[in-house]
């Protein structure tokens, strides 16, 4: 058996060619439900040059029709034949030969790099994007999946939701649909898109469920849900569809048949199980065990299924374990008031790639035309955190209105330039910046809703990925029903070289409304009373207490009654002008630098690069305009000296020979 292993383990490390696609086409009279393969398991077999065999399924495209779709290993003719539940048919569908190569393949895990990915004949693939849920008003999802391409992409994700006829269990306006089969309505648009995938080169996500369909709390659309009992259907909660007999055909009805009939494309780059499972009324009821093992039974089932291995991913929160068990690569979202320290912060899924599935800002800041620099902090934190993608974009309806596609654009430019794919063991490098003048040093959390898991910052130690992409940015009473999630005041203490301000700037408040104190050395100095309202609503408050020379320690403590979000807290003149974000290896690094120098000169310590040559591009985020010159390094404790007036750039550093 191990041997069996270390065969498979090899072979799929070596580069491998598919041919096709082609199809085959043959009407068959079957009786009962032809979605189902417990009473119709249509299957062809097709004999191939030099005593190939090759097995696929065959689906049901209506009227007495059915169809199979080969891709092979290798060209040249097959002669198909047909069984249904295991026995020969009188059929006779033609043989068809296959003689195109099948561009790039199939994209798989890397063999030698948990955190890469890579297609099967051995180019790279490192996925950037952005999500196209489902079909809004404006511009066509095949144009957008086209734009994607355009504009440097390779990936995006797309949900089976009912609300815009993608879900095939359930039917829009149409009553005379049999709810025992699948919807072909729904089936033809999925159609159109794997082909717009497959014509842009941007292979898609298929998010098979969602967490709505089965929540009765968050975006409940179980109401309304035809399994429900309440409708007429077979489940008496949503909660049951992870253990209902009937729910778990259906669902491996599905499965198969999406497997059956887009298997075949490299449109499709991996099945997602769900989208943001977490969400469902099993887990508020703590049955995350009977989740995990819904997902392992899936799992199991699409494998045995699917001839050409597509990847198998969920999106959920990570601490789950158990749920990624047999997922392929892991897949969290995040809403943070700071997207930086949120993607940089999230510790990777051990052994197993890792990216942002879905990104955007939250906290209730206003960011508007600043919409970009949204964009861009998901895509340059994930790039520096040595993820093995980029952080993937929500709001796809906010891509032309609010100008993102440039953002893309000189993102693959930096991507060409940079290379992360060859740098898979790149780490984050802390690096020392040193200019002339000092600047408020600036603290955001990297956490939304979640459990913040610090209550206290030593600055400027502090003030790193690690101990901020922990910090929550909901401010929770901590006497109120959601106190755990931050139990304790925040403390910040510093030590000051003169007389400063330090200011918290508030962007959100619960309904219920909350209440800020502040002390300082001990002393109340500050307090705010945010009011409520009927919902909750966005502010733009900022508390601003002065400190004296030396050692201070402020204390901001939320006194009820509810939550409130903070996206930062300045403290005068503890940090450079520039800040730094950097990732690198010992003859690669790659950095942003954010922030202006008053002189345009910055000195970065602690790179850990090796003496010689390098290629040194700097790339002004805002404008795109390029910088290519040779800096030589003497040794490797020497700093790097860079002269920029710019807010916004990325520093590459590749050695090399002139």
């Amino acid at each position: 058996m191990i041997d069996a292993l270390l065969a498979i383990a090899v072979a799929s490390a070596a580069p491998v060619d598919w041919f096709g696609p082609a199809t085959v086409e043959f009407r068959l009279e079957t009786k009962g439900n032809p979605f189902d393969p417990a009473e119709n398991d249509v299957r062809v077999r097709f004999a191939g040059p030099n005593g190939a065999v090759e097995n696929r399924m065959a689906f049901y495209d209506g009227e007495g029709r059915w169809k199979a779709v080969l891709v092979a290993n290798r060209k040249g003719r097959y002669v198909p034949s047909v069984q249904v539940n295991g026995h020969p048919a009188d059929v006779r569908p033609a043989a068809l030969d296959l003689a195109e190569r099948l561009p790039l393949g199939f994209v798989r895990r890397h063999p030698d790099h948990v955190n890469r990915f890579r297609y099967d004949d051995g180019s790279p693939y490192w996925p950037v994007g952005h999500n196209l849920g489902w079909q809004g008003p404006g511009t066509s999802m095949a144009d957008q999946i086209a734009m994607i391409g355009k504009n440097g992409g390779n990936w995006t994700r797309i949900w089976a939701c009912h609300w815009d006829g993608k879900n095939p269990w359930w039917p829009q306006d149409d009553a005379h649909a049999d709810l025992s089969q699948l919807w072909f309505p729904a089936i033809h648009k999925w159609d159109a898109l794997v082909a717009a995938c497959e014509k842009a080169r941007v292979p898609m996500q298929l998010v098979l469920f969602h967490h709505g369909a089965f929540s009765s709390t968050v975006n409940a659309n179980w109401p309304d849900h035809p399994w429900n009992a309440k409708n007429g259907g077979f489940l008496k909660s949503a909660t049951e569809f992870f253990t209902d007999a009937e729910a778990k055909r259906r669902a491996k009805m599905w499965l198969r048949y999406a497997v059956a009939r887009w298997g075949h494309s490299p449109g499709i780059l991996a099945w997602e199980l769900f989208n943001e499972v977490e969400w469902v009324d099993a887990r508020y009821a703590n049955k995350w065990d009977t989740i995990a093992d819904w997902h392992a039974e899936m799992a199991r089932y699409l494998r045995s299924l699917d001839p050409y291995r597509h990847l198998i991913t969920s999106s959920s929160a990570m601490d789950q374990k158990a749920l990624w068990a047999e997922m392929d690569y892991g897949q969290p979202h995040t809403y943070p008031v700071s997207v930086t320290n949120a993607v940089a912060g999230e510790p990777p899924l051990p052994g197993k790639p890792f990216f942002f599935g879905e990104f955007g800002g939250g906290g209730g800041s206003d960011f508007g035309a600043k919409e970009r620099l949204v964009v861009r902090d998901g895509l340059y934190a994930s790039l520096l955190a040595n993820h093995a993608g980029a952080a993937q974009y929500w709001f796809w309806d906010r891509m032309e209105r609010a100008k993102l596609y440039p953002e893309y654009e000189r993102f693959a430019r930096v991507l060409s330039l940079a290379d992360p794919y060859e740098h898979p063991d790149a780490k984050p490098v802390e690096l020392t910046v040193e200019t002339a003048h000092r600047a408020p040093l600036i603290v955001s959390p990297g956490r939304g809703w979640a459990p913040s898991e610090v209550s206290r910052l030593d600055l400027p130690q502090d003030a790193n990925i690690q101990k901020l992409g922990r910090l929550a940015g909901y401010f929770q009473y901590h006497r109120g029903g959601n106190g755990a999630m931050f139990p304790e005041p925040l403390t910040v203490a510093f030590e000051a070289a003169k007389p400063g301000e330090a200011k918290l700037h508030v962007t959100m408040v619960a309904r219920q409304g909350a209440s800020l104190k502040v002390r300082l050395n001990g002393k109340e100095v500050a307090t705010k009373t945010f009011a409520g309202g009927s919902d909750d609503r966005n502010v733009n408050e900022t508390v601003v207490v002065a400190f004296p020379k030396g050692r201070n320690e402020l204390v901001f403590e939320n006194s009820g009654p509810d939550w409130f979000v903070f996206d930062r807290i300045e403290v005068d003149g503890l940090a450079p002008q520039v800040r730094a974000m950097a990732s690198g290896e010992d003859e690669w690094l790659v950095a942003r630098l954010r922030g202006r120098a008053d002189d345009a000169k910055i000195r970065l310590a602690n790179p850990r690069l090796k003496p010689g040559n390098y290629l040194t591009y700097l790339v002004d985020l805002e404008t795109g305009k390029e910088r290519k010159f040779w800096t030589k390094r003497a040794k490797a404790g020497d700093p790097i000296l860079v002269e920029s007036t710019e807010a916004d750039v990325l520093l590459i550093l590749r050695r090399g020979e002139e």
